[in-house]
Parts: C-alpha cells; structure tokens; sequence
C-alpha cells in the first residue's frame, strides 16, 4: 500500500475524511473499499431473512453470528452448545492461532431465535445423532 502524504492526512483532519480513501494497492491501482454497511443495513439484512424451514433458521443463526459478532466461519464452527449463554446474553468463542478466546454480548433480536433453534430446530436437525456442535450442518459442507 503507498503511504498517505503529509498534505493529505492535514485535509483528512480539517475536512474529517476518511483517510483510507486516499490509500491504493500497489498492483492495480484500485482504491480501498471504504463504504460498509452501516448498523440499519445489517439489522435489515437479518430481518428480511427467510425463516420458512429448519434451514433457513439454522442460517439465520449463523448469519446472525456473522453479522452481529463477527464472528468468522472457522469460528462459527467450532462453537459448541454449552458456549451459548442465554441467561447471560453472552457467546464465548473458542481462540484459536490467530483469535484469542472471548466472550461476546448477544443482541437482543438473536434471543428469540436462538432459544427456538436450541429447543426445537436443532433436535430435528441432528436427527438421533449425537453432537454438542451447536450449528449442525445437513451434510459435511459448513458455510
């Protein structure tokens, strides 16, 4: 990445711009994407999912990891049920080589759809096998 020079980073001060928008990659020359999506959008992505089937519930809850914690999908998979703290709103997450262990706030929409993907949704998934994974997939593929 080429540095950002002293007049820039001054403008980015006074004029309170992102000083990110002035940063290129070396190879192609393409700025940096800058514009994420803002809280509203998120809350909005989660609402409009489908919960039409066990499926469509069980990736909600995990779209809800996604975009709520953060959590990544190396993460994601290796969350166990007794991680899941409804009582306490919190998720702990296991560290791995490059995260380190930490116990995350749930938000408050996720409560309503974790308890019914824990007492009903998650048995029918595992059908009569036995596993303390809390996201259980229908095949080997995890997303």
């Amino acid at each position: 990445l080429h540095r950002v020079d002293r007049r820039q980073r001054q403008m980015c001060i006074r004029d309170r711009i992102n000083p990110f928008e002035f940063i290129y990659t070396k190879r192609k020359g393409e700025i940096i994407k800058t514009n994420f999506f803002n809280k509203e959008e998120l809350e909005k992505i989660y609402d409009e999912y489908p919960q039409n089937s066990i499926h469509e519930i069980r990736d909600k809850v995990l779209l809800s990891f996604y975009l709520f914690q953060g959590v990544k999908s190396s993460e994601a998979k290796t969350i166990e049920i007794t991680d899941i703290d409804l009582d306490g709103y919190k998720i702990f997450l296991k560290g791995n080589k490059r995260t380190n262990q930490r116990k995350i706030g749930l938000h408050i929409k996720q409560i309503l759809l974790l308890n019914e993907y824990i007492n009903s949704h998650r048995r029918e998934l595992l059908n009569r096998r036995k596993s303390d994974q809390f996201i259980i997939a229908s095949n080997s593929n995890f997303a």
